[in-house]
């Protein structure tokens, strides 16, 4: 048994296999890997880390399985089971996350196949083979099919409870606060990812929702912070292409974790890249160029925006694209970005409907249309779609 202190949640209290787990290299990998990549250059105090949220969430979930153990919902193994699972929520995030993880999606390869692999082919599997844990269990409890993966892996599970209050509060931005003790008290998870919350936990239900969503507007899709998310793929994929196509591969990922290497594949591995891509005499001056504009904060500016609830605007970029080439800015000088970001999912939330409610009036989804371009153009290019 061992304490270790949180900044949200004060003391929690870790288990012996849970030490192990934590001790192990390649969870401390995550301390070396943001929560929020690039967001401390809009919020200095943005610099906390994925080693954090997964303690966070480990501390929710041991709350919540302690009452189910109580009400004789789920048993003792059951319990343990729960409690390893959300602390190895993050094991398979990638450095710099959302920055490069989509370079990987397109391979197929997803930070939660990564932690499916590890739990089954790394340390972390004899660790749990040690204290009498079955991986594959571990790894069935992710998919949400049960109503213990329910609280994993759905609309109001722990892990989604503990970075909105950790990055709300990292961050300064007020926006994220609810009451999570009563929604915890009151919510009832189900099978499929699906959660039922009883009517008196209804306002922190709504406050949920609502802190969610101003935190995607005023965070996770903050302009600056996409901008410079986009500016890193960009360089990244451009640097792979020039000297080591393999880093784009999955399968140089995986002989990283053969290798024993994937402890040190962090943020400080994708700096450390740049760093010496600076020193390359191989390098493209251009590409030099962009590594020390991302560094030094100088990168893609917003020129045309569209934020909508209804849906998105088929000709929104497509029109604008055109007209900036056409008016003589370059094409490698402009990125568009497009989202779809999920609000809320009434079918996985039961309520009592006989209750009006703000959720009932929350949008599905909220739709991002963007169009960036790079410092040299972004006056020209405001001009020409003002």
């Amino acid at each position: 048994m061992k304490r270790v202190y949180d900044e949200i949640h004060g003391h929690v209290e870790l288990r012996d296999v849970e030490v192990g787990l934590v001790d192990s290299p390649v969870f401390q990998r995550l301390r070396r890997v943001k929560q929020l990549t690039l967001a401390y250059l809009v919020y200095p105090g943005a610099t906390h880390v994925r080693f954090s949220n997964s303690i966070g969430t480990l501390y929710l979930a041991s709350k919540l399985a302690s009452a189910m153990v109580e009400k004789g919902v789920i048993n003792r193994d059951e319990e343990e089971l729960l409690r390893v699972s959300a602390l190895l929520i993050n094991l398979g995030q990638m450095p710099m996350s959302h920055a490069i993880e989509g370079i990987f999606v397109s391979k197929g390869l997803t930070s939660d196949d990564l932690r499916a692999f590890l739990i089954e082919n790394s340390e972390i599997k004899d660790i749990l083979n040690d204290y009498g844990i079955d991986p594959k269990k571990v790894n069935e409890l992710y998919s949400g099919n049960s109503s213990l993966g329910s609280v994993l892996d759905s609309e109001v599970d722990v892990n989604r409870l503990d970075y909105l209050q950790r990055d709300s509060i990292h961050t300064g931005v007020k926006l994220g606060s609810f009451d999570v003790d009563r929604l915890m008290q009151t919510v009832r998870y189900l099978e499929n990812g699906t959660v039922e919350v009883d009517p008196k936990g209804l306002y922190a239900l709504e406050n949920f929702y609502l802190a969610r969503l101003h935190m995607y507007e005023a965070v996770y899709y903050h302009k600056t912070i996409i901008a410079f998310e986009l500016y890193a793929r960009k360089i990244f994929e451009s640097l792979a292409m020039s000297c080591c196509e393999e880093l784009l591969d999955a399968k140089y990922v995986m002989s990283l974790i053969n290798e024993g290497l994937f402890p040190y594949w962090d943020d400080d591995w994708f700096s450390a890249r740049l760093y010496q891509a600076l020193a390359d005499p191989d390098v493209s001056e251009a590409l030099k160029e962009d590594i020390r504009n991302f560094f030094n904060r100088k990168g893609p500016k917003l020129v045309a925006e569209r934020l909508s609830y209804s849906g998105p605007d088929r000709d929104f970029i497509d029109s604008r694209y055109r007209r900036l080439v056409q008016y003589g800015v370059p094409e490698n000088a402009i990125t568009p970005f497009e989202e779809r970001v999920p609000v809320i999912n009434r079918s996985k939330v039961i309520v009592d409907a006989g209750q009006d409610n703000i959720l009932s009036r929350l949008p599905e989804y909220l739709y991002i249309q963007r169009i960036y371009v790079m410092p040299p153009f972004a006056k020209r290019a405001r001009e020409l779609l003002a």
